[in-house]
């Protein structure tokens, strides 16, 4: 069988052997267990062919191959804002810069919102008619096919729209 994930991995292993006293596992990384149901950290992306030999009374066991485990780069969210701080209202661009894999999902936060984006600039126009200064903060998510996941917020200050109120002397 095969099992694919991203770095770090911690993966289980479970021995189906039969009549077997002691083992050796090879985890295809330069790692080695003797334990029968071994768990592994895998830390680096690559294919690993994993080995199990079991040994009984009577001497080695064959040479039984468990399957191999594709661990892959984790991905990591990374993005710009433009510009920042910003005073309404004004359209402010978001950069993802993540690097990008075939079939990562870009999910992105603003204002409590949710927007699904895999391109790679996402606009949105900021109001502030309050008054006072406004924070938000915006977020990326990335997920893979493969179950792996990473986040980034960042917090953008929006300052209030400009408003001028002209008070006129009393006059007689």
């Amino acid at each position: 069988g095969s099992d694919t994930s991203c770095v770090p991995k911690e993966v289980s292993f479970k021995n189906l052997s039969i009549n077997a006293e002691s083992y050796f596992w090879d985890f295809g990384d330069g790692q080695t267990s003797t334990n029968e149901n071994p768990i592994h950290n895998y830390q680096f992306p690559g294919v690993y062919t994993i080995r199990l030999i079991a040994f009984n009374s009577e001497g080695r066991d064959s040479l039984t191959q468990v399957g191999n485990v594709v661990i892959l780069d984790k991905p990591v969210a990374s993005f710009d804002i433009t510009p920042n701080p910003v005073c309404a209202p004004l359209e402010v661009s978001f950069f993802n810069v993540s690097k990008k894999f075939l079939g990562n999902q870009f999910q992105w936060t603003i204002e409590d919102s949710v927007f699904n984006n895999d391109s790679d600039t996402l606009t949105f126009t900021y109001q502030n008619t309050t008054g006072t200064v406004l924070f938000d903060t915006v977020s990326l998510n990335i997920s893979t096919p493969f179950g792996c996941h990473d986040s980034l917020s960042k917090i953008i200050t929006i300052f209030p729209t400009n408003s001028v109120t002209i008070v006129a002397p009393d006059t007689v």
